[in-house]
């Protein structure tokens, strides 16, 4: 019975940590897939990024881009779809890929300071989330419960501070 229960534990253990690499491999092969197709996309896609960075960012996009994660990570955590992750991974990384490489290539030598300016909040909550979710396929989902109240707290801090500090100062900065 002892034979049995540890090679049932460490079946589980080995399943974990093949879904933690499965969901780092997805997120590599989705932010490659959205480098390459806005590098591959020309003039026409990157036009867009010039416009977006002058004015301030609103409040309804920046909860856009702070509740999703939450929300699906929740829905995945609560009822225990672990496909659900996977699916926003590949997602995520694809338009963050597109942002990467859309803004890289509209800046220039100055992409990499817009970048941070303007994917400020985005950038803190991607790893955030793939804490969470690393640690949500790796671990049982019921300890989890407080790493998502710790992502919630930490991704409304990083949405103050986008919105009062980081994007009025971008907007003044593109303006000057």
């Amino acid at each position: 019975m002892v034979k049995f229960a540890q090679k049932l534990q460490s079946t589980s253990w080995f399943q974990c940590k093949g879904s933690v690499i499965l969901l780092s491999f997805l997120w590599t092969i989705g932010l490659v897939c959205g480098l390459y197709f806005i590098s591959s996309s020309g003039d026409y896609v990157t036009g867009l990024f010039a416009c977006v960075s002058g004015s301030r960012q609103s409040v309804l996009g920046l909860l856009a881009v702070i509740c999703v994660p939450l929300i699906i990570s929740a829905i995945s955590i609560y009822l225990p779809i672990p496909a659900l992750v996977y699916v926003y991974a590949v997602i995520k990384a694809f338009s963050f890929g597109c942002c990467l490489c859309g803004i890289a290539i509209t800046f220039g030598q100055s992409g990499w300071l817009v970048r941070l300016l303007l994917l400020f909040s985005d950038t803190g909550l991607v790893v955030l989330m793939l804490w969470l979710w690393c640690r949500m396929l790796y671990n049982n989902c019921f300890s989890v419960r407080k790493d998502l109240l710790f992502c919630v707290a930490a991704s409304a801090v990083i949405g103050i501070i986008d919105y009062f500090l980081v994007s009025p100062y971008l907007a003044m900065l593109m303006n000057y």
